[in-house]
């Protein structure tokens, strides 16, 4: 729960859970204090609490702050993109002060097993189980349940996963977790790190970039206008012309400093946050957002599988 609450006089922004969310949400703070004077720009803790299950920490309210998205839809293309540029040159420099080798092939068989099979198979109980068509359209375009089998198969996934290089990694790295600050020294500052993904790999961060700009996550997580008639799925991918834009600023960035070869990594580990991201929203909002992102991962999959045949 995050909430704007008043403290000694002061208007805070609050963090508060409890139970696993609660020890996650200390991680969270022991992240922002064990880097806050790095290069990148961080969200100021004031405060932390700790109860007996129970977490809680402070943030500022900062003065003329919002969310990047906001910013990316009302300001002109110049100062997000500006924005962007900055982030993604101080992420490259603080990955590489941070590094910590190469992960083990065990360590990336953990994070395809945990966080790939497992939530593909649990996803594909639920969509089978509202939606049982082998075959299906989403906006006209025919896919199969049977291309989703590369997705439990360790041998295909471990063959798609050439980078080994681990980090520190801020591991949340979406528009969402970027606050705009025009009264802020870097013009902007990040939140809510998740830096809990078993393996550790800096491709993460641009993948959650990705994540946002490369089909629109953000919208297409709160969608209220998925239509499912018979083996026919329906739903606007709507993507801004402004998302559009630093979605190609991204791809420049990363082709220029590490080739067409990271792009296509980036792209696979689009497709394993949006599976993290599924069993949670099926809970939420099984019949919109749910099916909403069961067809954009059907979608990101497809088009991965066409631009990169094995």
């Amino acid at each position: 729960m995050t909430a704007l609450v008043e403290s000694g006089g002061y208007l805070k922004i609050r963090k508060f859970a409890a139970g696993d969310a609660g020890r996650k949400l200390k991680v969270q703070r022991q992240w922002l204090a064990a880097n806050r004077d790095g290069v990148l720009p961080l969200v100021d803790v004031l405060a932390a609490r700790e109860g007996d299950d129970f977490f809680q920490y402070d943030m500022p309210v900062v003065n003329r702050a919002c969310d990047f998205y906001d910013t990316i839809h009302t300001s002109d293309r110049k100062a997000s993109a500006q924005i962007l540029e900055t982030l993604l040159h101080r992420m490259a420099q603080f990955h590489e002060q941070k590094a910590a080798g190469n992960a083990s092939p065990e360590c990336i068989r953990a994070y395809l097993d945990q966080k790939t099979i497992r939530n593909a198979k649990a996803i594909l109980r639920f969509v089978l189980g509202v939606f049982p068509h082998r075959e299906y359209e989403i906006n006209g375009v025919p896919y199969r349940i049977e291309d989703w089998k590369k997705l439990t198969d360790i041998e295909w996934l471990s063959s798609q996963v050439k980078g080994h290089r681990v980090s520190t990694i801020h591991g949340d790295l979406t528009i969402e977790n970027i606050i705009a600050a025009p009264d802020h020294q870097e013009n902007f500052y990040l939140i809510d790190p998740n830096p809990v993904n078993v393996f550790d790999s800096p491709l993460i961060d641009y993948a959650k970039l990705m994540q946002s700009l490369h089909l629109g996550y953000e919208t297409l997580s709160r969608s209220r206008s998925t239509v499912v008639d018979g083996p026919c799925i329906r739903l606007p991918f709507i993507r801004s012309q402004q998302y559009c834009d630093l979605h190609s600023d991204l791809e420049r960035f990363i082709v220029s400093h590490w080739g067409e070869s990271v792009l296509r990594e980036v792209y696979f580990h689009e497709i394993i946050n949006y599976l993290r991201l599924m069993p949670y929203r099926i809970r939420q909002n099984p019949e919109q957002s749910g099916m909403a992102l069961f067809a954009g991962t059907s979608y990101l999959l497809k088009r991965y599988v066409e631009a990169y045949p094995s």
